[in-house]
């Protein structure tokens, strides 16, 4: 018994060691432009909730028998980098959002405090410049858009594809599409509100 579950691990750890490559471009794609600060973190982490937390069985099923561990990671990933409470996030992109900001410090006596809630408006909408004609303002909006609400809002306002289209396109979640476009849009007309 225990021969067979060491051969098990030996093969699972082959198929890895086989597969890593694509592993690394699966994480490189989900994370985009934030591969530098977390992507290798992300992957890491994936492969250590599945090689500790998983049952050897269900490990050699999805890896050699299913041949399936590519399509099982890239599903982690994503919902790793997505959820806010997910271990990932806890562990390594919480210390990072709370570093921007969030939290106010005093130094005094080494208190954390939270701030008041912060209105989600563009610093750039005071610096808005005058538009007459309302698709001149959402033009100039989508262009201060962080590439990723860039990207929906373009893909599906300007080229026309559905949430689903997108949803497999991207190999986003179809409700993350849903509601990422919708925060989109928000920011739009905070930054398009007076026109």
């Amino acid at each position: 018994m225990a021969e067979e579950q060491e051969q098990m691990r030996i093969a699972i750890n082959r198929k890895i060691t086989q597969i890593y490559p694509k592993l690394v471009a699966d994480s490189k794609r989900i994370s985009g432009y934030n591969y530098g600060q977390y992507g290798e973190d992300l992957l890491a982490f994936c492969l250590a909730e599945f090689l500790t937390k998983k049952d050897l069985a269900y490990q050699y099923k999805v890896t050699i028998t299913d041949n399936k561990l590519p399509n099982y990671m890239g599903q982690s990933m994503a919902l790793q980098i997505k959820s806010s409470s997910s271990g990932f996030w806890h562990q390594y992109r919480k210390e990072a959002y709370n570093s921007r900001g969030i939290y106010n410090v005093e130094f005094d006596d080494v208190k954390y405090r939270p701030l008041e809630p912060v209105v989600d408006v563009p610093e750039e909408r005071f610096d808005t410049p005058q538009f007459h004609n309302p698709s001149d303002c959402v033009e100039w909006a989508v262009s201060k858009l962080d590439y990723y609400n860039k990207k929906l809002i373009e893909e599906y306002y300007y080229n026309k594809l559905t949430f689903y289209q997108i949803h497999k396109k991207y190999n986003i979640t179809l409700n993350s599409v849903k509601h990422d476009i919708r925060k989109a849009v928000k920011q739009l007309k905070q930054y398009c509100n007076n026109i």
